[in-house]
Formats: C-alpha cells, structure tokens, sequence
C-alpha cells in the first residue's frame, strides 16, 4: 500500500507526466514515420533511428558517467528490455502489413491489461475492480475510435498480439530496473539493438535508398524524438508508485494521433471520436483520483 505522503504524490504525478509526454513524442515520431514511410523501407527508418540514438545516447553517457556506466549491475535486465522493445517494434510493423489500421490499435492498446497481469505475478502489485474498471473504459473508448473489425484471425492479429506481450514486459522489467540506472542507458541498449538488427535487415532484403533532401527534416526530427520517447516512458515507469496506476495512460497516444490527424490532414473527429475520447481522458482523470483517495486511506 503507498504511503501517505507529499513524496507519493509528487512521483505520482511527476511519472504521469513523463508518460503522458512519452507517449505524445512516440505520435509525433508515428508522424515522421509515415511520412518517411512514402519513400524509405522500415528498416532504413529505424537503422537510422537506431544510429541518431545511439551517437547521442552513447556519448551522453560516456561524457557525464564514464566507460564504467556501460556495464551495469543489472546488466542482463537492460539487455532483455531492449529484446523486448526490439521484438515489440518489429512484430508491431509486421501486424500493420497485414491488419488494418483500426484493427491494429484494438488490439494494441489492450497492453494495459497485460500489465496489470504482469505487475500482479512478477511485482506483486495489488489491482481491484476499480483499476480494472478504469482500463476497461480506456479501452472501450479506444474501440469506439477504432471500430475494428476482425473479420478473420489473420497473422496479423497474432503479430499484433505478440507485439503487445513484449510492450507489456518491457514496462514491468522498467519498474524491475528501477529509476537508479543513468538516465542514457535507459536507451543506449535499446538503440544498440535497432542498430545491429535494423543495419542487416536493410542489407540483407536490399532496401536502402539514397538519402533525398527534402525527408531529411523528417529523419532529423525522428530520431531525437524516439529517444525523448524512450526517456521520458522509461523514467515515468521507474519512478511510478506502481504500474497499474500509470499504464491506462498509453491511451493518451491516440488523442494526439487525433489531434495530428485533424490538424495535418484535415480528418475532422466524428461523434463518435469525441465519446470514445471522452472516455479515454475520464479514464486517466479517474485512475488519478482514485490513487488520491487510496493516498489519503478513504474509500
């Protein structure tokens, strides 16, 4: 059970926050992503992710820590962290081959609850209904937004299901690492593994084009921002109370990917955009208010 104290309260929202805005830099990063997506391969997209964010991250940690920040204590959960973030990302791209985009954040954003599964067996955290319910609105705003169809068990679905699984234990082996790590080796591993993977990947299927001047913006901007993404997610998730409290707030994404739409391609929100927005956003405020009361020891 959390304390009752001011510094409860302050990494509560303080970690709400840094997830809040992870998740905004992840859209924008989707944003650059399917820009880039009209001209360049995933793989030279993510290599090139992978390298801005390894340079940067490398050379941070090198700088402020020195050679011996590289190899941590917990050493093997950096690198199973940044399997599972390598394994998320690249079955995400494999769904969305096959499965439509409504389908695709259906099945996704259900990550939610496989963190609550997941904290409940390897955290040893306590979820009651309430919580439970929390997410479930979320959710059931993020279908009414969707409206997936599922019109057959594709491998797609399995992909995208997979996918969820890895992004579900990445965020639980956060809590398990902790917010002692330096803040650059949160993503130094991770960019390490897009690199060498990505890097022959692109290789070996042949796909690299050359660079055009006018997607270099667009490369510039992506890479910083999966790193900003990375860091802030990671950081939120180590310095939350508990998981559970803070994992409905993924459901944040898809209001900036509605916002972006709106703004970018003039995709103006339909009725039933608002309600399943509205749910989306009572479901956070909710997940809040209901940590505020068990702070306060009230029913």
């Amino acid at each position: 059970m959390p304390d009752n104290s001011f510094s409860h309260k302050a990494r509560l929202l303080e970690a709400v926050c840094l997830v809040i805005a992870g998740y905004f830099a992840y859209s924008v990063a989707d944003f650059c992503s399917k820009k880039l997506q009209d001209v360049y391969g995933v793989y030279q997209i993510l290599a090139v992710c992978g390298i801005v964010g390894l340079i940067i991250t490398g050379v941070w940690l090198l700088a402020r820590h020195g050679s011996g920040a590289f190899v941590p204590h917990n050493l093997k959960m950096h690198l199973f962290r940044a399997l599972l973030v390598l394994g998320s990302s690249n079955l995400m791209v494999k769904s969305l081959q096959t499965l439509p985009l409504a389908d695709f954040y259906g099945i996704t954003f259900i990550v939610p609850f496989f963190v609550m599964i997941l904290a409940v067996v390897f955290l040893g955290e306590r979820v009651g209904w309430r919580r439970c319910g929390a997410a479930l609105v979320g959710f059931s705003g993020i279908i009414i937004l969707a409206r997936p169809q599922f019109d057959d068990i594709s491998e797609g679905i399995v992909y995208a299901l997979l996918g969820a699984v890895c992004n579900a234990g990445n965020i639980v082996t956060l809590k398990k690492i902790g917010q002692d790590a330096p803040l650059p080796l949160y993503g130094f591993y991770v960019f390490l593994a897009f690199t060498a993977f990505n890097l022959f990947m692109m290789e070996a299927s042949g796909s690299y084009k050359p660079f055009e001047a006018a997607y270099l913006p667009y490369f510039l901007i992506h890479g910083p921002v999966v790193i900003l993404a990375l860091l802030f997610i990671s950081i939120g998730f180590a310095k939350a109370p508990e998981a559970v409290v803070v994992a409905p707030f993924q459901y944040t994404q898809i209001i900036w990917g509605v916002a972006f739409g709106w703004y970018f391609f003039g995709a103006m929100p339909t009725a039933a955009t608002w309600a399943g927005l509205a749910m989306v956003i009572g479901a956070g405020l909710y997940s809040l208010w209901r940590e505020y009361k068990i702070v306060h020891n009230m029913n």
